[in-house]
């Protein structure tokens, strides 16, 4: 088991913003590269 080194009692908190930041980001790039395509 491998604990992060900014393990702490926020860590999950943290990751999860940090991944609804990154889904967020991929999402709009996504929708923005189908809007190009489709012209």
């Amino acid at each position: 088991m491998v604990i992060p080194l900014t393990h702490h009692k926020n860590s999950g908190y943290t990751e999860l913003k940090v991944f609804g930041v990154w889904c967020s980001i991929i999402l709009l790039f996504t929708a923005f590269l189908i809007g190009v395509l489709k012209g």
